[in-house]
Formats: structure tokens, C-alpha cells, sequence
């Protein structure tokens, strides 16, 4: 019998039977993400492209989409938030929703700022 663990420390390792840590090969990468912060005070919302990243950096993505948005545009307001998806084409649909559904709550300015990480 088999037993597996999985560290988030960026190593991946395995518990085998014999209790001898293994490393073993594992798919980096693996997750669709895209970003998106909502100024309610000035009625905009700033989206980031879909990039190929890791759940367990979800906080890394959310502060380098936060730096890059209020670096590059001046008094917004709002925190980053980042969706995970399987497939790009997932990815791509949720954001044209997300966008979709900004349009309808009333936000005048939809900005893509073409960020990855």
C-alpha cells in the first residue's frame, strides 16, 4: 500500500510504506487564474489576462495583480481577488461573466490591464 503526502512548501514529496521521503514527479502549474479588482468609490473594475499558475500561490498573485493596478492606475480603491479554473477556456468564461455581471451592477469602466504573473 501507497501513502502520499503533499507539502505546499513548493517541494513536492511522498510518505511511501517504507517511510522514507520520496520525491516524486508532480505537474507545477496546473491551474487556469485570473485576477480582477472592483473600485465601487469610482465605478471601475481592472481584470488581468488568464494566466497558468498554482493554487498555493494565491496570495503572491493577489498582491503582484494589487501592486501592478495601483502602480500603473492612480487611486483605486478595491482589493485584488484571484478565480482558479481547470482549462483556459474556463477561465475565459468566468471572467466574461464576472464582466458581464460588473456591466449590470453599474460599473461604467471595465479595464483589462493584459497583467499575468
Amino acid at each position: 500500500m501507497k501513502m502520499t503526502r503533499v507539502l505546499q512548501t513548493g517541494l513536492l514529496l511522498a510518505l511511501m510504506a517504507t517511510d522514507a521521503w520520496t520525491p516524486v514527479a508532480v505537474a507545477a502549474n496546473t491551474d487556469y487564474i485570473y485576477c480582477s479588482i472592483r473600485d465601487n468609490t469610482h465605478s471601475a473594475a481592472y481584470y488581468s489576462d488568464v494566466f497558468l499558475g498554482d493554487y498555493g500561490n494565491s496570495v503572491k498573485y493577489q498582491n503582484a495583480f494589487q501592486a501592478h493596478v495601483d502602480g500603473k492606475y492612480s487611486g483605486v480603491i478595491g482589493l485584488a481577488s484571484c478565480l482558479f479554473t481547470k482549462s483556459s477556456h474556463e477561465s475565459r468564461a468566468k471572467q466574461d461573466e464576472s464582466r458581464a455581471t460588473d456591466r449590470r451592477a453599474g460599473y461604467k469602466q471595465l479595464i483589462d490591464t493584459g497583467w499575468t504573473y
